[in-house]
């Protein structure tokens, strides 16, 4: 049966819930796959869509548990060893630790469908002295294998609160007494140097030395983490979060236990009252087979269910771009490649980086387009083409007439993109005045696309001049920043399609997948 209960568990469901039910049951035969079910006696949450069960439960001493994920379709099931608690949360606030250890009482609880073929469940939950409040939704996907969850505190107390930890994989599993292999995957790092993609695989050391990713943008891995045991039992997350975070893997034999760990990097958070913290969601996902099934069945979840939906059923499009030509660019090399690329069927024409006069002013360069950048974007239109630029939207040239006016928008830290400084877009007044110049560009430009670049992107910046808090720049400059100037001009102009390549590789992350449609599509095709 598919149906969820709002309220504390008392007593039956209520009666529009139950119709509820009945009619999703009914109307849309897609979702009679997920049967969400509550056992209020017991306050017990069983989460079915025919290919994974996730149990959890509010115990009689009150804490929050999870208490077993199995694949359906073999009965492999992962599960805390007997008298160790794991929770999908883990969160420190004012030097108080919420997981599985913290006495809750239960708020309300509730199910429905989702978007994308999706149910979730969402649990509130309050501790006993009602400082906080944790929503924690749980969510299933039609065929797909994996938990998707995420948590959210709100302080409740009349002051300010600061959260200092958050925990995006709080896991902990019975080794079943086997052996465990990682597999994780590097980034490009230091233009290649230092990573270029490369797949590592390794076997945990059972004495519990872990295995570590360091994710996010300027990070050395790739969000993402898969292992598996000597019969192939396998198991893989992914967390969708920008900033760097440090996750592990650590198995102790002598504790029979594999432990799970996803922490966001350099976090202060302060909280207002009835102000939320939102830790990014994540992915659990299970598997049986070798390191192929596991980035399968990972890539088969994120295009259902995470990565941006792609309009235009002609995507993925043949790409020229302009970076071959580098800052040698004109209106007139750039029409005749134009006329070329029409005629061997080109789909999309992107004018990479030097086409403003400067990084930061983003107007075309009078010099180069003295007809205007609206005339060539009109020109590769009528030859049937798509029309982008690039836009390294966290830099600026110092000479720039945006630093010019305004040299306190620096991020702390910059990272020498040709020659550039790094803006900090966790500052407030730097976040409008990109999402305005963006808009206007998409408008006067008529764009179809934006190449984003840049050198990290998700700055450093600790200046207490800025409206964030300087010790909390990287989940301010991932979330408040990136993330936020992304989504606000997406939803001004969803039409434009935008390409990640931060540096060519730097920032790849299941959230990246949110908002971009592709990564490093193309260049040096001039």
């Amino acid at each position: 049966m598919l149906w969820g209960r709002n309220g504390d568990g008392r007593g039956g469901a209520p009666l529009a819930t139950a119709l509820l039910g009945v009619a999703l049951w009914l109307a849309a035969p897609a979702w009679a796959e997920f049967q969400f079910r509550y056992d209020a006696d017991q306050k017990l949450w069983t989460l079915n869509n025919r290919l994974v069960e996730a149990v959890f439960q509010l115990t009689a001493a009150s804490t929050f548990q999870f208490l077993r994920l199995t694949d359906l379709r073999n009965q492999e099931t992962w599960a805390p060893p007997e008298g160790v608690p794991s929770a999908p949360f883990r969160l420190q606030v004012d030097g108080v630790a919420w997981d599985a250890h913290t006495p809750l009482r239960l708020v309300s609880q509730s199910a429905r469908a989702v978007s994308r073929g999706g149910y979730r469940q969402t649990i509130v939950l309050r501790d006993v002295l009602r400082t906080g409040q944790m929503t924690l939704e749980l969510e299933l996907y039609d065929r797909q294998p994996v938990l998707r969850y995420r948590a959210r505190f709100r302080n409740l107390r009349p002051a300010t609160a600061r959260v200092t930890l958050a925990d995006m994989l709080p896991w902990t599993f019975a080794d079943e007494g086997k052996a465990y292999r990682a597999f994780r995957v590097n980034q490009w790092v230091r233009h290649g140097v230092l990573g270029n993609f490369e797949p590592l695989s390794s076997t945990l050391n059972s004495t519990g030395l872990a295995v570590n990713v360091y994710s996010g943008a300027y990070g050395q891995h790739c969000g993402w983490l898969a292992l598996r045991d000597h019969n192939d039992r396998g198991l893989f997350a992914g967390w969708e979060f920008d900033g760097r975070a440090a996750a592990s893997v650590r198995h102790t034999r002598a504790q029979g236990i594999l432990q799970l760990t996803g922490v966001i990097q350099e976090l202060n958070r302060w909280l207002g009252p009835n102000q939320d913290f939102q830790v990014p969601a994540t992915f659990l996902g299970l598997y049986h087979g070798d390191w192929d099934e596991a980035s399968y069945r990972t890539q088969r979840f994120v295009e259902a269910a995470i990565a941006k939906p792609i309009p235009d059923p002609n995507f993925p499009y043949v790409i020229w771009d302009s970076w071959r030509f580098q800052f040698d660019l004109d209106e007139d090399t750039l029409r005749r490649n134009a006329e070329i690329a029409a005629q061997l069927g080109i789909e999309l024409f992107v004018v990479d980086l030097g086409w403003a006069a400067r990084i930061g002013d983003w107007h075309a360069d009078p010099k180069k387009f003295p007809s205007g950048m609206r005339t060539l974007s009109d020109y590769v239109h009528s030859l049937g083409m798509k029309f982008g630029l690039h836009f390294p939207l966290a830099e600026a040239a110092p000479e720039s007439a945006v630093l010019r006016a305004h040299p306190d928008w620096t991020s702390s830290e910059s990272y020498g993109y040709f020659d550039a400084y790094s803006l900090c877009l966790a500052h407030q007044p730097v976040r409008e005045w990109l999402i305005q110049q963006a808009i206007r560009m998409i408008d006067e430009y008529r764009l179809d696309w934006f190449l984003q670049d840049g050198e990290n992107m998700v700055k450093r910046c600790t200046k207490s001049s800025h409206t964030h808090d300087p010790r909390d720049s990287n989940y301010s400059n991932a979330v408040d920043g990136l993330n936020a100037v992304i989504a606000e001009i997406q939803r001004q102009r969803p039409h434009v399609l935008w390409e990640n390549c931060e540096d060519g590789g730097n920032m790849m992350t299941f959230n990246m997948a949110r908002y971009y449609v592709t990564s490093i599509a193309a260049d040096d095709s001039a």
